[in-house]
């Protein structure tokens, strides 16, 4: 498993929204905009971690681990998404280094 500071997650439309699910970790954001990714995404991981440290764990310790399926969209899918602009980080969080992929399908199980 990798760290809190390499995560991969991959964004898929679901409706009128993006889903984007870890692959590393079973954590999930949603946004209106495919733009708008990696911010959701990020504030997910930032405020999964310090939730977790008013519990007394460390990083994203205690996350299960995503299903198989969203490492196999993460690898086939073919448009990397980068942010638009600086990504907010809270100061008592260091900025997980996080790759991100679009995967285009009309239907996900």
């Amino acid at each position: 498993m990798r760290t809190e500071g390499q995560l991969r997650a991959v964004a898929f439309q679901e409706g009128d929204v993006w889903v984007v699910h870890g692959v590393e970790y079973d954590l999930v954001a949603q946004t209106k905009e495919l733009l708008d990714v990696p911010t959701a995404f990020l504030q997910t991981v930032t405020n999964t971690i310090l939730i977790n440290r008013r519990m007394g764990r460390n990083g994203l310790e205690a996350i299960q681990a995503a299903p198989l399926k969203y490492l196999e969209m993460f690898e086939s899918a073919e448009m990397e998404l980068t942010p638009r602009g600086p990504l907010p980080v809270r100061d008592e969080v260091s900025r997980p280094d996080i790759s991100l992929r679009a995967y285009r399908h009309q239907e996900v199980a």
